[in-house]
C-alpha cells in the first residue's frame, strides 16, 4: 500500500486537490493507494516520513511554499533520503526548479504546472496516480521479502527469510527482531510489520513470528524453536493456526 501526501501552502488549493484525489481513489478503484494527509507543514509531513520507514508514498509538493524552513526542493531530498521508493511530484506556478530538481538528482515522476481552473493539475495528477499503481503491482513479489528498519539516521535492509521474529519491548513503540546471528532493537509497529509482510504469523499480541523458520513446536509448553535454536512462545490460542501453516 503507497500513501499519498499533499504538501500545499495554500488552503484552498490544499482542499481542492485532497476533495480531487479523494474522489479518483474511488471512482478509478486505485487499490494500491490511500490517502493520508495534507498539511502546510513541510516538517509536519518529514517528521512523518521519519517515523514511519516501513511505509512508501506518492508525494504532491508545492513549490511556492512559504511556510517553514524547507524549500520545496530541500524538502524532496529529505523525503528521498528517508522513503527510497518514494515518488514525488512537484506542483508549482512556473518551471523554473524543473531543472533544479534533475541537478539535484531528486528524479520527480512529474512536475504540474497550476493553472487557475485546475484542470491541467487534475488530468496529470491522476495520471500519475494511475502510473503510482501500475508501478507498485508491476513490482516482484520479492519486495515484500525485503525488510527495511531505521536505527538513528541510517536506514537497513534485510530479507525477512532470515528473521525469525519480532515481539514488543518494554518501551512504547520499540520492537526487537531476531536473526541467526544477531538482535536488533528498533521503532515500530507490530501491525504495520505484518501488513506489508502478510506471510508473518502472529503468535499472540506482542509477538509476530516467520513460520518458514520454525524448526519445532512444543504443543505444551507452545514453545516454538527455530533454526537456528531462537525460541519464543505464543499463544494458546493461536496453537492450532500456527500447525495449520507449516
Amino acid at each position: 500500500m503507497r500513501n499519498i501526501f499533499l504538501c500545499e501552502s495554500q488552503l484552498n488549493d490544499r482542499l481542492y486537490y485532497e476533495q480531487f484525489i479523494r474522489q479518483q481513489l474511488k471512482q478509478k478503484k486505485l487499490a494500491t493507494l490511500t490517502y493520508s494527509f495534507g498539511t502546510e507543514s513541510a516538517e509536519e509531513l518529514l517528521l512523518y516520513v521519519k517515523n514511519h520507514p516501513l511505509e512508501t508514498g506518492l508525494y504532491f509538493l508545492d513549490t511556492d511554499r512559504k511556510v517553514g524552513q524547507f524549500s520545496a526542493i530541500q524538502l524532496a531530498e529529505q523525503i528521498r533520503q528517508h522513503d527510497q521508493q518514494a515518488l514525488i511530484v512537484f506542483l508549482a506556478r512556473k518551471e523554473e526548479l524543473s531543472f533544479e530538481a534533475i541537478q539535484r538528482h531528486i528524479e520527480p515522476l512529474d512536475y504540474i504546472i497550476k493553472t487557475v481552473d485546475h484542470k491541467n493539475e487534475e488530468n496529470q495528477i491522476l495520471l500519475d496516480m494511475q502510473i503510482a499503481q501500475q508501478r507498485d503491482r508491476s513490482m516482484p513479489e520479492s519486495t515484500n521479502d525485503i525488510f527495511t528498519y531505521k536505527l538513528e539516521s541510517s536506514i537497513y535492509k534485510l530479507s525477512i527469510q532470515k528473521i525469525d521474529y519480532f515481539k514488543t519491548t518494554d518501551l512504547p513503540h520499540r520492537l526487537l527482531f531476531t536473526t541467526g546471528d544477531q538482535r536488533v532493537e528498533f521503532r515500530g509497529d507490530l501491525n504495520e510489520i505484518q501488513e506489508r509482510h502478510p506471510t508473518l504469523f502472529r503468535g499472540h499480541k506482542g509477538v509476530l513470528l516467520n513460520p518458514r523458520r520454525i524448526k519445532s513446536i512444543d504443543l505444551q509448553t507452545r514453545l516454538v524453536t527455530f533454526v537456528d535454536n531462537e525460541s519464543c512462545q505464543i499463544s494458546y490460542r493461536r496453537l492450532a493456526d500456527l500447525k495449520r501453516v507449516i
